[in-house]
């Protein structure tokens, strides 16, 4: 079976073997001696992995880098907490006290002393018109708006296969649920990658809030949260509801909440979907094996980097890292939203990284990163450009 085929690299199969596979990960797992999920506890024992990351078995890496069970820490673009808080509109109905005057016809006889003889509230022979005004108070009904702010907590229920959404009192405003689906059972979707040796995914089948806390980012927190609690990727369903198909079309969008592996020189390579290969030499952060290797002539943006004449002496200070952040910054304004999103993320797990080490160390990490990016995107741009789909120019 050729790599392509098997999603990972060969030292990932021989590493599983080696550490003793599911049943050692498992046992990991309920003693608290992971955070990762089992194709990272794997992945991150293999000889590529420290190749391109470092031994971290052995105390080949800077302690930023290693989580609190001293194995490589998985950098998440954004926080997943337990709590978020929100605000929200709340129109209510309320009672209040009015003073209303109004005018009050009846009909009336007297006698030749005045006094009444007969009274009636509709017109009658030999009975006269008289009007009178009074003051009395009534209730009446008043919608307000008013804007809410409350912080709502997330928590996991049954073996982590349902999340629920409260409030400070406790009261249940939303829930996620979720089922193991396997592949050749329906409603299994065959576009899913090959990357589960058993073949099955934690996907939605239910995802609800209550009406008045919808639309406030809290379906996507609560799918977050529920991601980190299992260790795993929450799939789509066909039986999914709207609001769990938003919210993955969304995640797509913007590059997935998969999180990622930084090594000590500013390299940052996805921490779920990586196939294995964690080479060095490329830049691409999820290393896919599907990328082509033929050669091309450069780009005009490549040319300018490898310009001698242009490029400050790389021993000045700062020199190379002013150049490669110019280059950067110059190839950000022909980015569209969704890669200056990931570009963000990116740059932001690094600079979480390389936080606390030695300002020379920090500067090498940026300038790498910055040159990484540069060159990934003009790959990139240059596939497209080459692809028999293509329009020609004009």
């Amino acid at each position: 079976m050729t790599m392509t085929e098997q999603r990972e690299s060969p030292g990932y199969y021989e590493t599983e073997s080696r550490i003793g596979g599911r049943e050692a990960y498992e046992t990991a797992k309920a003693a608290r001696k992971t955070e990762l999920d089992y194709r990272q506890w794997v992945q991150v024992r293999t000889p590529e992995f420290k190749a391109w990351f470092g031994d971290w078995q052995n105390g080949a890496v800077s302690r930023n880098l290693l989580d609190g069970n001293g194995e490589p820490k998985v950098f998440y673009p954004a926080p997943a907490p337990d709590h978020i808080t929100v605000t929200r509109q709340v129109v209510r109905t309320e009672q209040q006290q009015r003073r209303i005057r109004e005018e009050q016809t009846r009909y009336v006889k007297y006698d030749t002393q005045g006094r009444v003889l007969a009274v009636s509230s509709v017109p009658k022979d030999g009975l006269d018109a008289e009007t009178h005004t009074r003051t009395r108070t009534v209730s009446v009904p008043v919608e307000k708006s008013e804007a809410v702010t409350e912080t709502l907590r997330f928590a996991a229920h049954e073996n982590l296969r349902t999340f629920t959404v409260h409030t400070a009192d406790n009261q249940t405003v939303g829930y996620l649920s979720l089922w193991r689906e396997r592949a050749g059972e329906p409603p299994f979707l065959s576009n899913r990658p090959v990357s589960k040796p058993d073949g099955s995914y934690l996907v939605p089948y239910k995802a609800e809030l209550a009406e008045g806390y919808r639309g406030l980012g809290i379906a996507a927190v609560l799918y977050r949260f529920a991601e980190r609690q299992t260790g795993e990727l929450i799939y789509p369903a066909r039986s999914q509801t709207d609001m769990a198909k938003r919210f993955w079309d969304k995640r797509r969008r913007e590059g997935g909440f998969s999180g990622y592996f930084v090594n000590g020189a500013g390299q940052i390579k996805s921490a779920t979907d990586n196939s294995g290969l964690f080479s060095p030499d490329n830049p691409y952060a999820d290393d896919s094996p599907y990328r082509p290797s033929e050669v091309r002539r450069p780009s005009f943006l490549e040319n300018t980097m490898t310009d001698n004449t242009s490029r400050p002496p790389e021993d000045s200070p700062h020199g190379g890292l002013k150049l490669a952040k110019h280059h950067y910054q110059m190839q950000g304004a022909t980015l569209t939203a969704a890669e200056k999103q990931q570009r963000a993320v990116l740059e932001h797990a690094l600079e979480k990284t390389i936080a606390g080490l030695p300002p020379d160390i920090q500067n090498q990490a940026r300038t790498h990163f910055y040159r990484s990016q540069v060159r990934a995107v003009a790959e990139r741009h240059a596939e497209v450009s080459q692809s028999p789909d293509a329009s020609p120019e004009r």
